[in-house]
């Protein structure tokens, strides 16, 4: 085929065209017999004959059986070749017929081009039909205007291809380029264009066979892929949390997200580069857990939270989980993880457990009897601190101390009015306030002062009656520690459960993307998140929707980060605290498109902060609402205290700084006739680590 359309190049005046065949040596023969035949007629060679006749005598007849037979010879030799020549001929035909078809039904354009000629200079010598369906010219057309591929090329990409084209006609090697190309309609298409050399040596090609094949659809797939990689990367670099990809087999970090500077102090190179780098910055009290809870997990999910050592030495609280991604035949690729900050939480969870424990030393080291009960006649009991026991002389666990319980140990002289004044406070919700006698188990009798306030909920509702009872008998000490009702702050979240989201920054409030966790956090499908665009709105507080829309209109419309808390009602109609943190995701030329965000479960974090409030507004009433002064000393002979209640005004007539300033105050202002033994008695007890009692 090649040769074929080598000869369709060759012009007029080329010899290949007076190439002498087996037809033509076939006409000259028979040409010679018929001269000869005639000539004999005619006697046109008698002069000759006489010539032969005088040189030759007696040799005439054979000189002319000769001549004939030469002629007979070439004769039969022109017809032999000629039918040979017609089978190479009719061969060749059909292999290119064959060639032909193949090449003009392939999904590309084949074409053939001259080395020789600059492009535009010359048509090219072939082009195949499918030119039409490409670019929308016929091969005529495409071959009537040399200068038409040039042209349509695109403005950005003519260069380089042109440059392209240079360089292989120069050096004989393969052209191959991929560059947009305007076809007949406008539209501009992305094709990969080769040629090769196929005729003539190496350095010097006559003809360049060539293939264009469209490769829009490519270009435009891996344009989107590049769009996704650049989104998501966006959406790693730039959420409120630090992701990365570790190789399982060693450990190397493959990836790590910038806020790596922010959580530890170190980039995102020098993090990469030492392996050992994450294992050095465990906090020693957590190392040694850590590692063994790394090193014995073998499932497909990783979770641990733990402190590290920031590069500037402070101590920071992270929550790290890993999910080790596989591919299609289930072999480890690599491990994909998310690390908080949980450090904020860290801080509120000890905040919580420094206030349990300074109330609760308070209140359990009190010489007093401390409850609470519901209201109304004969309400539940829901808390009565262990005191009670020693005061009034039970075994703990001995007696159940109920309302009843309670009403039968008073005096019986003293019970009617006791029982008077409960229902009074019961009726208006005044404090509850009076000394009565009470029946210990041996019989005994010792006076008790009672006092308790009715506590509301913010609406005004009542709660629950909190009270002190206090043993006034001179002679009788509080040995018993007070417990607390109920252990508070229970079950605090330890982990981070947070939802990843990509929001429009238009007023629809459309997501473009939320992790699955969405389901776990609020019981929604991301099916439903994506396709409900009013889900969340729908869910959102009514008491919190307002702020939290404003909140977002300016994030979206000024850019603003977002870091707002509200209530989310979940599928199943808990209502959970969410704290909502996004920023805004801007292209190339600072145009806002998007919004990303990271939602987290703050409801224990609130749940705690509310107990705290009301533990320490419990307690205070306790301390501040009982008809003596309180105090807690440091446990050693200086006398210096750390807490003293306001009564300490109304009993010394000093105000509670006056007596933290000054340990030695409580001495100077007793009677001088006590004051050397009170000071023995105290020393002694607190040396001893027993319970002082002392007046004076």
């Amino acid at each position: 085929m090649r040769r074929r359309w080598a000869r369709a190049m060759v012009g007029p005046g080329d010899p290949e065209r007076f190439r002498t065949g087996p037809r033509d040596l076939l006409v000259v023969s028979l040409l010679v017999l018929v001269a000869l035949a005639v000539g004999a007629a005619l006697g046109l060679f008698e002069s000759g004959l006489g010539l032969i006749h005088r040189h030759l005598a007696g040799a005439e007849d054979e000189l002319i059986a000769g001549a004939l037979l030469a002629a007979a010879g070439s004769a039969a030799l022109a017809v032999r070749r000629a039918r040979l020549e017609r089978r190479a001929y009719r061969a060749r035909s059909d292999t290119e017929a064959r060639y032909r078809a193949l090449v003009e039904q392939v999904p590309a354009v084949t074409y053939t081009w001259d080395p020789s000629v600059a492009p535009g200079a010359a048509p090219a010598p072939y082009v195949s039909p499918q030119i039409e369906q490409l670019l929308g010219y016929t091969a005529e057309e495409w071959r009537a205007d040399p200068m038409r591929w040039h042209e349509l090329i695109h403005d950005e990409d003519r260069d380089r291809v042109l440059g392209e084209w240079d360089a292989a006609v120069r050096e004989g090697t393969t052209f191959r380029s991929e560059y947009r190309i305007r076809r007949r309609d406008g539209r501009w298409l992305w094709v990969r264009d080769e040629a090769a050399p196929v005729a003539g040596g190496p350095d010097h090609p006559r003809l360049y066979q060539g293939v264009m094949l469209d490769i829009t659809e490519r270009k435009e797939a891996e344009q989107r892929l590049l769009e996704a990689q650049e989104r998501y990367q966006r959406l790693v670099e730039q959420m409120p949390a630090l992701t990365y990809i570790e190789d399982p087999r060693t450990g190397a970090v493959l990836y790590v997200g910038p806020q790596i500077q922010e959580v530890f102090g170190y980039t995102p190179q020098e993090w990469a580069a030492d392996p050992t780098l994450w294992v050095q910055r465990l906090h020693p009290d957590d190392r040694e857990r850590v590692l063994a809870e790394n090193a014995a997990d073998t499932g497909d999910r990783w979770s641990s939270e733990y402190r590290s050592l920031h590069r500037d030495g402070h101590v920071v609280w992270v929550q790290n989980e890993a999910v080790l991604i596989r591919d299609a035949e289930g072999r480890p690729l690599y491990w994909q993880g998310i690390v908080v900050d949980v450090t904020e939480r860290k801080r509120a969870e000890e905040a919580v457990r420094e206030a349990e424990r300074r109330y609760r030393t308070l209140v359990e080291e009190m010489p007093a009897v401390t409850y609470l009960h519901e209201p109304g006649r004969g309400g539940r009991v829901l808390y009565v601190s262990p005191q009670v026991y020693s005061m009034l002389g039970w075994a703990p666990g001995e007696r159940e101390f109920n309302w009843e319980a309670w009403i039968a140990s008073i005096h019986p002289e003293d019970r009617e009015r006791v029982i008077a004044e409960d229902e009074r406070t019961e009726r208006t919700g005044e404090p509850f306030d009076i000394e009565y006698r009470q029946i210990r188990k041996d019989g005994s009798v010792i006076w008790v002062h009672d006092h308790a306030v009715l506590l509301r909920d913010e609406d005004g509702r009542p709660l629950y009656w909190q009270g002190i009872r206090f043993d006034v008998t001179p002679l009788k000490e509080a040995q018993e520690r007070l417990r607390e009702a109920e252990e508070r702050f229970r079950g605090l979240v330890e982990t981070v459960s947070a939802v990843i989201y990509i929001d429009s920054v238009e007023e629809s409030l459309a997501t473009y993307y939320v992790s699955p966790q969405v389901e776990t956090l609020f019981g929604y499908t991301v099916e439903d998140w994506l396709t409900d665009d009013d889900l969340w709105v729908r869910n959102v507080h009514p008491e919190d929707l307002g702020p939290a829309l404003e909140a977002i209109r300016r994030h979206n419309t000024e850019g603003v980060p977002l870091d707002i808390e509200y209530r989310f009602r979940r599928a199943d109609g808990v209502w959970r605290w969410v704290r909502d943190q996004a920023t805004v995701v801007r292209d190339e030329t600072g145009r806002p498109v998007a919004s990303q965000g990271l939602m987290s479960d703050i409801t224990a974090l609130k749940e705690a902060q509310e107990r705290l409030r009301e533990a320490e507004e419990r307690y205070r009433a306790i301390v501040e609402h009982i008809p003596a002064a309180i105090y807690v000393d440091v446990p050693d002979e200086s006398m210096r205290s750390t807490y003293v209640s306001p009564q300490v005004r109304e009993i010394l007539g000093v105000s509670p700084e006056e007596y933290r300033a000054d340990p030695e105050l409580w001495l100077r202002i007793m009677d001088p006739a006590h004051r050397e033994e009170m000071l023995r008695t105290y020393r002694e007890a607190i040396r001893e680590g027993r319970t002082w009692v002392g007046e004076y």
